[in-house]
């Protein structure tokens, strides 16, 4: 992806998301959405599979402003035995180790570009 720098992670990973009842586990991301626009294509990939890979690098303040990037990733898990829930995981992008991201809103769709 050149200079892009995607994380990715299995939303199975979350805490407090294990079935005590059985192993078996079928994890489905549904959305990506983020705070921010959009503008180099795609910041966020894995929708309909089991695994979220969203851009970790951004642009410096100085060209894009904001206040941290924070994406909202929609996730569905079911069981395989009748027990399923959604949810959603927020994963925060900062400029700086030492400052948390600012919560804006799921407003952009992190799979298309926000300017065509």
């Amino acid at each position: 992806m050149g200079d892009r720098a995607f994380v990715h992670g299995r939303e199975r990973d979350a805490p407090g998301r294990r079935d005590a009842e059985t192993t078996a586990e079928h994890d489905a991301i549904d959305s990506i959405f983020q705070d921010e626009p959009v503008f180099f294509g795609p910041d966020g990939r894995g929708v309909g599979t089991d695994t979220a890979r969203v851009r970790a690098k951004r642009l410096p303040r100085r060209f894009f402003g904001g206040n941290r990037r924070v994406y909202h990733i929609g996730f569905t898990a079911d069981d395989g035995q009748g027990g399923r829930c959604r949810g959603e995981v927020l994963v925060e992008v900062p400029l700086t180790r030492n400052r948390e991201a600012v919560d804006d809103g799921a407003d952009f769709d992190s799979t298309v570009p926000s300017f065509r």
